[in-house]
This record gives C-alpha cells, structure tokens and sequence, in this order.
C-alpha cells in the first residue's frame, strides 16, 4: 500500500475521532457543570443534576470527569498503552468498590423491599445511584449482606493480587551494561 492511502486512512481517522472527542467533551462538561454549579442554568440545571445524582450517585463525578479526560485524549490522539489484563482487573476493582460503597451508603434502605429501596436511592445521595442500587440490590438479595461484603472484598483482594503477580516476569536475557570509556587525560590527582 503507498503512503498517500495510509495518510488518508490515518487523517479519517484522526477526524472521526475528533469529532467524537468533541462530542465527549461538550457532553461530560454539560453534566459537570450541571451536577457542580447547578444555578448556571437555573431550574433546568437543578433538573439535571437531580436526574443525574439520582441515577448515578456520587458516582457522577468521577464519572464525568474521566469521560471529559478522555474526550480530551481522543482530541489529542493520545493513548494509554496497558494490557487487557490489567485493564480488566481495574475495572472489577472499581466495579467492586462501587458496589461495597453502593451497600455501604444505602444499608438503611435494605429492609423495606425493592421499589422503596429504589425511590430512595434514587431521591437521597448515596454512592452509586439507581445504576448500582439494582445491583447491589440484587446480590445483597441473592446472599446475605454481609456476605455480600464478603464477597465483593474477595473479589478486589483477588484481583489485586492477580494484577500484583501477573506483572512481574523474570528477564531471560541480561542485561548489558554499556562500556565505560577511557580517557586518557591528565588529571589532578596522583596516580596510586
């Protein structure tokens, strides 16, 4: 394949991914101002910050944050290069984490059945939301809560310890140091 064809490939693109980037950008920086200073856009932005702490929880913040940073990197045509694997484990440590604060900050509405646990996630601020109140719901039901805890604390310590040993690999080759010069100027200290 000639130059001209990947250049064109690599402009497509580069502009499809700006245009996304844009997009990212324009979208996560409109909630964050919505969920952060809320008065900007008077009743519409406490209209939104209310549908999206309601859905989302606290877990709105970091989200559109690292969404706006992305968007970012998209415009920047930046990459992060880590492996699936530790991708992978991250992601199951934070969904993890959300899950035993998501517990942790609704352990008050637990007994009381499922819609009144939604409308209460969903009107009070609690760590994730209805997106993780469903969930949390659910595995809470499904094992005891304490269990629950137990389980997703096993779950990060796992993976932590995967993530931990998975990455260390033993170097087959040596490594060569590189060779000192010799100089054959005079110096000023006596020779011994």
């Amino acid at each position: 394949m000639n130059k001209r064809h990947t250049d064109s490939r690599r402009s497509k693109r580069s502009g499809s991914s700006d245009l996304i980037g844009i997009a990212v950008i324009a979208v996560s920086a409109f909630f964050l101002l919505c969920i952060i200073i809320p008065i900007v856009l008077g009743a519409f932005g406490y209209f939104i910050r209310g549908v999206v702490l309601g859905v989302f929880g606290l877990f709105a913040y970091p989200l559109f944050l690292s969404t706006l940073l992305l968007g970012i990197a998209l415009v920047r045509d930046l990459s992060l290069k880590i492996s699936l694997k530790y991708k992978v484990c991250i992601g199951i440590i934070a969904f993890c984490v959300m899950m035993i604060l998501q517990l942790a900050t609704s352990f008050g509405f637990l007994g009381e059945g499922f819609s009144y646990y939604i409308s209460s996630v969903y009107t009070k601020l609690t760590a994730g939301g209805v997106f993780f109140g469903v969930l949390a719901y659910g595995l809470q039901a499904a094992v005891t809560q304490v269990f629950a805890y137990i389980l997703l604390s096993t779950g990060v310590i796992i993976c932590d310890v995967f993530h931990r040993l998975g990455g260390k690999k033993e170097r087959k080759e040596p490594v060569e140091e590189e060779p000192k010069r010799l100089s054959f100027e005079k110096s000023d200290t006596p020779a011994r």
